[in-house]
């Protein structure tokens, strides 16, 4: 019987055409070579909250051209993938509705964090929030989700591991989120997220 919906933000609840950080230089006409040494060396470290990204992305901005402040690439970066799931995200309020709590569950340096909470309006949408860059942990640790689990309990009572129901794009999340215990699926469209939850709630 499920009893939580814990949801994945990006490719899950948000839909961006397009990486932001490469947009952003591109549509400046600058050089976006430096973005798979940023990625490999440094923005998991962002996403677990110990770097910070505006200090270790700044010498490959100005190295690609760009003259504005890292603050304002960021902005842009972030506005530029600012494409919510409305349909989901209205499906989520009804479920809500109903006293079935939704949670998010993603990886996010704190920046980006701050900007999906407050622009996206995700603080209003949801019941609790687990960012790795608070937790300290990627999804690719099963730790990720033993802490995420002990805090729901913490919050909502005794939940089964089995009452959780998990949202992800990646196969390797959701599988670490199986072998823990969480009844979990990878994303595949909006519908069938949808058709699934409602599979779910019929056999409460």
């Amino acid at each position: 019987m499920t009893k939580i919906f814990l949801f994945d933000i990006d490719k899950v609840l948000v839909h961006a055409p397009g990486y932001g950080a490469n947009h952003t230089l591109e549509e400046a006409g600058l050089d976006v070579s430096w973005k798979e040494d940023f990625f490999r060396d440094f923005y998991k470290d962002c996403q677990r909250g110990t770097v910070d990204i505006k200090e270790v992305l700044s010498p490959y901005l100005e190295k690609a051209g760009w003259k504005k402040s890292v603050e304002a690439f960021l902005r842009s970066w972030f506005v530029y993938e600012h494409h919510p799931d409305t349909a989901l995200l209205d499906f989520i309020q009804t479920l809500r509705a109903k006293g079935l709590p939704c949670i998010i569950n993603s990886d996010q340096e704190p920046n980006r964090k701050q900007y999906i909470l407050e622009e996206m309006n995700f603080k209003h949408l949801f019941d609790a929030f687990y960012f790795s860059c608070d937790i300290g942990y990627l999804k690719q640790d099963v730790k990720r989700f033993e802490i995420v689990y002990d805090d729901i309990v913490k919050q909502f009572g005794a939940i089964k591991k089995e009452e959780i129901f998990y949202i992800d794009d990646q196969e390797e999340n959701v599988s670490i989120a199986k072998e823990f215990g969480m009844d979990a699926i990878v994303y595949e469209s909006s519908e069938k997220v949808i058709q699934e939850i409602n599979n779910r709630i019929e056999h409460r």
